[in-house]
């Protein structure tokens, strides 16, 4: 259906679900999670636009005739449409608006769900749209929304134009609109991430343990569509040979966009589409980022895991069961304090902090213990978010129950006067967490859109912890699959180092081969591009961009794994620019390959699929860590900065120097070092993008996970409670009339 702009008001579309008029914004989270707004007034030669509007500032005409005029070029260009309020944009006033020109991940023409003709379009995702409607055009009913889920649509109330005008609230839930403006042509449009997800018809999880091998009677189901994996049948499995271990990670992250997860998806898919028997492990989401900013972290497109809402949100239970036990060892703490503190336990030394799987930067801070003697020794402390708990890493790093409470065990709370510490062994709490954990330690299983084999297990901070699935989770994958696909968090810098140094050090991990995922995008924003103008052609950019890519691989050799690169393709990305990369690939020795999986899931990696497993069956890998055991603690940073980060050396104040000399002193010289930086650059400096060099990496403090068993060399400040940001994406998510959720994405 579609309606003239042009003279009286217009006819509004059978699904909208209000008459003309505003929504509150009470009545708009309630109602639904798309939005599309129309305007009636585009009389004009000039598009008109519907603009934010903040609390403590009105939108000025004035700005949005300039805006107008903007659109209008871009309308012309047949270039999509948007606006973006991110956190940190306009933080006094929240009146800073940012334009630019967005893309979607690659469509293909001949693909009609993915078509997309020249057309001005918005994205209403988790809000108020903004739209440039140009005048004698026709609006098209939004059919089938485009998945935008890197996009930030942030809702504000609207300024009212001087005609009426509508919203039409589509009645499924979808987690963003895209309307097509054209003279009366229906446009097909893609489908988002969550109505792809529930149009999926998905296998019993019995039938996806089957593939893999594994019985109904070892499988401990939740629902229908999702079980863990008991530990006596893992158990069982440790004579088998293991399958090839493959590992996605990235070039240095920026706003464009990489796509880790979603290009381990359908790598998976794909090695499954081309007869290898494959299975995929992935980190489970956080419920902060799902309420805050970032969304859910289940794939996209057509390269998802699922069930979507359920991974994104409660799951298993394995963050509660993490944050129960952790919050259980603080109770303790501050209860034997109170009766009599037979351990000497200096309350001004107690560094074990609380946790909550939520944004909430008031918890950062905080005082315990006020309002009298019968409530304890007041202390300053806080609190952080699940997934930065100590016992989030060692859940994911300890092999079975056993090494699961030993590691627990060894857990330091804080320290005596003599600075000597104290652990929850000492305080006699490591059985009651390992009993909360328990289950947690099972892995979970999932299906992949196309019904593949995935294991969603663990979700440690890719900062302050090694950033990659549980260790238990891969080496059932291992045992079950001839292929398995996992990921590392941020870039190759941190992500594979601490998956090469931590992970497969303590694990006895060999991996077989390496996947570099890269964006043109991303690779214009090193060669200096500003974000709102990745949408033109730059091949220089490209080429300057590539030194990034480089060093990544350049630094995957030193591990002894060969590599290859996916080039996770966008639709403004043009032949040249991919022809640059694969030519500069191509000189380091690593093939590159366009990947489409985004549109086309398994189907569109079917020749990375290829060339990923030729170089995980050559046996050309050799892999070793990039440091020995041996090595001094101090040395073993060094290494790290000198030859993963290419900086001169690190530095550090004597205090750091002393510290990590007591770590050795008290015998965890042997343990690997976790490096906590920013992860968008090289540096400690996240303007520092591309390959910087001539510079120093600032060590400021050394913490000892003693239960982890690693030394985390923090780098800079270092975040382990977010804040939500000004428009969470809590305020769009709700439940519709028939019980399904709305706004997750």
């Amino acid at each position: 259906m579609s309606f003239s702009l042009m003279g009286s008001a217009p006819q509004f579309p059978r699904c909208c679900a209000a008459s003309a008029g505003t929504l509150t914004r009470r009545e708009h989270h309630r109602r639904t999670d798309m939005i599309g707004s129309t305007l009636a007034n585009a009389i004009s030669p000039k598009p008109s636009i519907i603009g934010f509007q903040t609390p403590n500032e009105e939108n000025k005409p004035e700005d949005n005739a300039d805006r107008a005029d903007e659109n209008l070029s871009q309308l012309r260009k047949g270039l999509l449409q948007y606006h973006d309020l991110e956190e940190g944009d306009g933080r006094e006033n929240g009146s800073k608006i940012r334009k630019r020109t967005g893309e979607t991940p690659y469509d293909d023409s001949r693909n009609s769900r993915f078509h997309r003709e020249p057309a001005a379009t918005t994205c209403g995702a988790r809000g108020h749209g903004v739209l440039a409607v140009a005048a004698g055009m026709d609006i098209v009913e939004p059919t089938t929304p485009l998945p935008l889920r890197r996009w930030r649509c942030w809702p504000r109330h609207i300024r009212r134009p001087r005609a009426a005008f509508s919203v039409c609230a589509r009645q499924a839930s979808l987690s963003c609109c895209m309307l097509s403006v054209q003279r009366g042509k229906n446009v097909p449009m893609a489908k988002s991430d969550i109505e792809i997800a529930r149009e999926a018809v998905l296998r019993p999880i019995d039938e996806i343990g089957e593939r893999l091998g594994i019985p109904k009677s070892a499988l401990v189901s939740y629902g229908r569509d999702k079980a863990k994996v008991a530990a006596d049948f893992i158990d069982r499995l440790a004579d088998r040979p293991d399958g090839k271990l493959i590992l996605v990670t990235a070039m240095t992250p920026t706003p464009a966009g990489e796509g880790k997860t979603t290009t381990t998806v359908g790598l998976g898919d794909g090695l499954n589409r081309i007869g290898r028997n494959t299975a995929i492990c992935l980190r489970e989401p956080s419920l902060g980022p799902c309420f805050g900013m970032k969304g859910g972290a289940a794939g996209g497109g057509y390269a998802q895991v699922v069930p979507m809402e359920d991974i994104n949100l409660h799951f298993t239970g394995d963050m509660h069961a993490i944050g129960a036990a952790h919050n259980l060892l603080s109770a303790m703490t501050d209860n034997h304090i109170y009766w009599g503190n037979g351990l000497e336990l200096d309350a001004r030394r107690v560094t074990w902090r609380r946790v909550v799987d939520m944004n909430d930067r008031a918890l950062r801070d905080i005082a315990v213990s006020l309002g009298g003697v019968a409530n304890g020794f007041p202390r300053q402390t806080g609190y952080d978010i699940t997934v930065a708990s100590e016992i989030m890493a060692i859940l994911c790093l300890s092999s079975d129950r056993a090494d699961l409470q030993r590691r627990l065990g060894q857990i330091i709370v804080g320290g005596r006067r003599d600075q000597s510490p104290v652990t929850a062994a000492d305080l006699k709490a490591d059985g009651a967490m390992t009993v909360l954990l328990k289950d947690a330690l099972q892995p979970n299983l999932v299906q992949t859109l196309e019904g593949n084999p995935a294991f969603v297990h663990g979700g440690p901070f890719a900062n302050i912890a090694h950033g990659c699935n549980s260790v238990v989770a891969t080496r059932a994958a291992l045992k079950l699959a001839d292929y398995v696909v996992t990921e590392a968090g941020f870039g190759a810098d941190l992500g594979a180092e601490k998956f090469f140094d931590i992970k497969c050090r303590k694990a006895g991990f060999a991996p077989d081969a390496v996947v570099l995922v890269a964006t043109v995008r991303a690779l214009k924003m090193h060669g200096g591009i500003a974000r709102n103008a990745l949408g033109e052609e730059d091949v220089a950019a490209v080429e300057r961009g590539f030194a990034n890519l480089g060093r990544h691989l350049d630094n995957l050799a030193k591990f002894g794994v060969p590599a290859v690169v996916a080039i996770n393709r966008f639709t403004a990305d043009t032949d040249a620019e991919i022809a640059a990369v694969q030519r500069r690939a191509g000189e380091r020795g690593a093939g590159a390959h366009v990947c489409i999986h985004w549109a086309e899931g398994g189907a569109g990696t079917e020749s990375l699929a290829q060339a990923v497993a030729a170089l995980a069956d050559s046996g050309d890998a050799a892999f070793a860590p990039i440091y020995p055991d041996g090595l001094p603690l101090w040395e073993k940073i060094e290494t790290v900065a000198r030859e993963i980060y290419r900086a001169d050396g690190a530095e550090a104040p004597t205090r750091v120097r002393d510290q990590l000399a007591r770590f050795e002193a008290d015998g965890f010289g042997h343990v690997p070092v976790c490096m906590a930086k920013t992860q968008y650059s090289f540096s400690s400096d996240p303007a520092l993008r591309g390959a910087p060099e001539d510079y120093d990496i600032p060590v400021r403090e050394v913490r000892l996970a003693a239960g982890a068993e690693f030394v985390v060399a923090v780098c800079g400040d270092i975040m382990t409670m977010p804040g939500l940001p000004r428009v969470p994406a809590a305020e769009a998510i709700g439940i519709d009339d028939n019980g399904e959720v709305i706004g997750l994405f």
